[in-house]
């Protein structure tokens, strides 16, 4: 068994700041022995992937979000204007820990890259 969870998200970062920071979020986590897996991708190239699960796209394609930081603070969005996915997969573990563990990050993306600016972001797993 392998969880699956998805953060989609966008800040002001460069995907590369945020590849490079990753690792440093998760340094010392035992999840990290255990198999977890994190793979950032741009949201546009995620969407077109063939192996996408229908629902997954619908849900992205159809669902809005609010910041949770800065001056925009309640603007909604679409979920497919963001910048940014992270993919997680955990060894051993359910969809529904993967997506705790996937929040644990996302918030480690959002001291690092997201304080006292608007910062989208949605964890989801099935």
């Amino acid at each position: 068994m392998i969880g699956k969870a998805y953060a989609f998200f966008d800040c002001k970062a460069e995907i590369e700041e945020i590849r490079e920071h990753l690792p440093k979020i998760t340094d010392g986590w035992s999840h990290k022995a255990f198999g977890l897996e994190l793979i950032l991708d741009e949201l546009k190239a995620f969407l077109i992937k063939d192996e996408l699960d229908s629902d997954l796209l619908r849900y992205v394609n159809e669902s809005e979000i609010c910041s949770i930081g800065g001056s925009e603070k309640g603007d909604l969005v679409k979920l497919s204007s963001l910048k940014y996915v992270i993919e997680a997969h955990y060894a051993n573990e359910t969809n529904e820990e993967t997506g705790n563990i996937l929040e644990m990050v996302m918030n480690g993306v959002y001291m690092r890259f997201g304080k006292n600016k608007p910062f989208y972001v949605d964890v989801v797993f099935g």
